[in-house]
């Protein structure tokens, strides 16, 4: 029955793969279209700068959602076999990177000032010549990073001993577009890592417990409104300070009506039914928080003690695993019955993508030294730009450590290798091999790291510091005061908006 039901999935066919593929790119496109207009400004009306965004954020997410076709390509012996398809999925890859490249760098910014430049006086060719006028530096800056990634080398020597040596010599001597690619596309990653250790850490933590948790009763918060209103009266019984009383005294009031105003409501009662399921749902969270962090710290662990040669040069490469990583071993698993991994890995990427998403709703989007709010309907048409760029970033360290999260399986999937009659996984000891053959993404993410001797490093440094600051805010937010029903973000705040 099991020989069976294998031969009867191995019948799934290219088309298939990419058919769903392209299912999930449709939702995508929906899912973000969502997020845009739930948080962009209602009474702003911005379709460039809202299809800037909706496109960069599904172009980021396909590089991830990618990853289970190309495993399947490799996993499956009828699609192992024919090139084309490698070929394909390596050209899939390359356009998805170069289009990256292209919105983060002079898409995004042209209508980031498109919008900057509104002017009733001005008309559209004006708006756009103004726009092009501050895009073509970052252009230069695109250029010169392909260019620059054309000719990097890896600084260190590749030993015939060094096992797998011809398999980084390949990689070190990529001379197509996905060699340009991998010096701009690191650039971006390392920028990444650091809005992963801000965001997403802090997203792993407070998105599961906050659900555990839960917000504030209605009445608690009535109650803690009126005693600051109380108090700020006492505080400032002095007539010449009573402008500044009914200042804050309007916005205390202002919130606690939003209070009993959401008591009231249906929508406020329905939330109060659905609080078993938040529970729920956060106790699910922050087990699959728990998975990812400790596959993560496992493989971290494995790769400083059993990586290939070149070692720290190549930000040490797992030659063989020697240490159980549970995301790994469920992953591969479910490799053998496409597309139940593509389900699985769908889950954990929307997963990750909400908490990162969930933090910026909290802390914020960091623009050098300014906080900019980042709300429901209230998010300003630049500020939306600058969110989906950072989310970007953040998608991209994901990407990166795919590497780490699954090693096994994002660098072959399920192929096996006969070692003197003995059935073994495969691993890097084994690259390119008959029995090996690594996946596409792998090989980039290698190369990524191998291009030069400062990235691989900087990379398996920023993934520990990120999972140390997991790791931190598990207890901070676990010891923090519940949230409030209302965000401290009132009617009053928003005349002194900056736009």
């Amino acid at each position: 029955g099991e020989d069976f039901l294998q031969n009867a999935l191995d019948e799934i066919d290219e088309e298939l793969a990419w058919i769903i593929f392209g299912g999930v790119l449709l939702g995508l496109v929906l899912i973000n279209l969502l997020i845009t207009r739930h948080y962009g400004h209602r009474s702003v009306k911005a379709i460039v700068p809202m299809l800037a965004a909706v496109i960069l954020l599904t172009l980021s997410l396909c590089c991830l959602l990618l990853i289970p076709v190309d495993i399947y390509s490799v996993s499956n012996q009828k699609m192992k076999e024919q090139k084309s398809i490698h070929s394909t999925i390596k050209l899939v890859y390359e356009v998805l990177y170069l289009a990256l490249l292209g919105f983060t760098f002079i898409v995004v910014p042209f209508a980031y000032f498109f919008f900057e430049a509104y002017d009733e006086d001005s008309t559209t060719s004006e708006r756009c010549l103004k726009s092009v006028g501050y895009t073509i530096g970052l252009v230069v800056i695109v250029i010169v990073l392909l260019v620059v990634g054309l000719f990097v080398r890896s600084p260190f020597d590749i030993k015939p001993d060094d096992d797998p040596s011809k398999w980084i010599d390949d990689l070190t001597n990529e001379k197509g577009l996905l060699g340009a690619l991998a010096f701009s596309i690191s650039c971006l990653t390392l920028l990444g890592y650091v809005n992963l250790i801000l965001y997403t850490s802090y997203g792993l933590s407070s998105l599961p417990i906050g659900m555990i948790k839960g917000k504030k009763s209605m009445k608690e918060e009535i109650y803690e409104y009126n005693h600051k209103i109380k108090k700020e009266r006492r505080r400032h019984g002095d007539p010449s300070q009573r402008s500044l009383l009914s200042d804050k005294e309007r916005i205390l009031e202002n919130r606690r009506k939003r209070v009993v105003a959401k008591d009231s409501s249906i929508a406020g009662k329905f939330l109060f039914l659905l609080k078993p399921f938040s529970i729920l749902f956060g106790i699910i969270g922050l087990l699959l928080s728990f998975l990812i962090t400790i596959s993560m710290i496992l493989t971290s662990l494995d790769k400083l003690l059993n990586h290939i040669g070149c070692g720290a040069a190549c930000g040490f490469i797992l030659k063989f695993p020697k240490i159980m990583n549970p995301m790994d071993t469920i992953l591969v698993a479910l490799s053998k019955f496409f597309p139940a991994d593509y389900v699985f890995v769908s889950i954990v990427i929307l997963y990750l993508y909400l908490c990162t998403l969930s933090a910026i709703h909290s802390i914020g989007v960091r623009a050098c030294c300014w906080t900019l709010p980042f709300r429901k309907g209230r998010t300003a048409p630049q500020t939306l730009l600058l969110a989906c760029v950072t989310i970007v970033l953040c998608v991209l360290a994901i990407n990166n450590s795919i590497i780490t999260l699954a090693p096994t399986y994002a660098a072959f999937g399920s192929q096996s290798i006969d070692i003197n009659g003995t059935i073994t996984k495969c691993s890097m000891q084994y690259v390119n091999t008959t029995s090996c053959q690594p996946t596409e993404i792998s090989d980039f993410i290698h190369l990524m790291n191998v291009k030069t001797g400062f990235f691989g490093l900087a990379f398996y440094i920023l993934t520990c510091i990120f999972l140390l600051s997991w790791l931190i805010l598990v207890f901070v937010v676990g010891f923090k005061d519940r949230a409030s029903n209302i965000e401290e973000y009132s009617d009053d705040d928003e005349e002194s908006e900056n736009w």
